[in-house]
């Protein structure tokens, strides 16, 4: 759009450049025409001009002319100017363009490496058979909607109850997971840091990551996130084990980070 606006106004530019010399071109060839009309029409009897008089008529015309390829110049000299401005806006456009892809395939290369860590998940189940996939993580999830004593919608404790935690089992597996998703949101934002693309273009490439994050893994982040804040609160439960505290608060930490890059 801008080069199409840049080409019309460099169009009548010319447009009206080439008028004024075909004008001044008209007038230098009609000079003596043109003088001996004024000699007899317009001078008082016995004042008109001689034939070298109207050929000193022809300097001032060449001194037009010399105007007019000065004017010249200044013109193309700022049509070149706006003409380079032009070319530098397109490449300023095209280098956006082209960082905002080079942003895009790498999320999504962070989303199936977040794809293959959830296809890799394996949890038991009660019955003593194994869950894969994100199937796995629906499982978790309703597990703890019906084992947890709290309202997953409000996230408040009901009635006071101590909090029961089922995914206990399966905290490594779910910080190997929650790690994932974090470390790649850093990778993201490391790469996106390193660019001017603006704030709206950064808006729009965040949305892409979380919106195509799995339901199943923001639940189990917020859900993590709210029972491991209280088992932290609660001073471990009374738990002395320092390994356990350390993945307790790694649990936490991770799943508190993506709490807060998805708000």
């Amino acid at each position: 759009m801008k080069a199409k606006n840049n080409k019309k106004d460099n169009d009548w530019s010319w447009l009206w450049f080439i008028g004024v010399s075909i004008g001044a071109l008209i007038i230098w060839s009609r000079t003596i025409q043109i003088g001996t009309y004024i000699s007899k029409n317009c001078l008082p009897e016995g004042h008109g001009l001689s034939l070298g008089e109207i050929g000193d008529m022809y300097g001032s015309v060449n001194a037009i002319f010399s105007g007019l390829a000065f004017a010249g110049i200044i013109i193309t000299i700022l049509l070149q100017r706006k003409e380079l401005k032009s070319q530098r806006e397109e490449l300023e456009d095209t280098r956006k363009e082209f960082e905002i892809t080079r942003i895009t395939n790498l999320i999504f290369k962070q989303l199936d490496r977040i794809d293959s860590t959830v296809s890799k998940l394996s949890f038991s189940h009660k019955g003593g058979h194994a869950i894969t996939g994100i199937f796995s993580l629906q499982d978790i999830n309703q597990e703890i909607k019906n084992s947890f004593p709290v309202d997953t919608k409000t996230f408040q404790l009901k009635d006071n109850e101590p909090p029961f935690i089922p995914i206990n089992n399966h905290r490594l597996k779910i910080i190997e997971l929650l790690k994932t998703v974090v470390i790649s949101k850093q990778i993201i934002d490391n790469l996106i840091s390193t660019t001017e693309i603006g704030e709206v273009e950064e808006g729009k490439l965040n949305s892409i990551f979380i919106q195509n994050l799995e339901n199943e893994i923001i639940d189990l982040a917020r859900y993590c996130d709210f029972i491991y804040g209280i088992y932290i609160e609660a001073d471990f439960m009374g738990n002395p084990n320092v390994r356990i505290q350390a993945e307790v608060r790694q649990l936490k930490d991770y799943s508190s980070a993506i709490i807060n890059f998805i708000k």
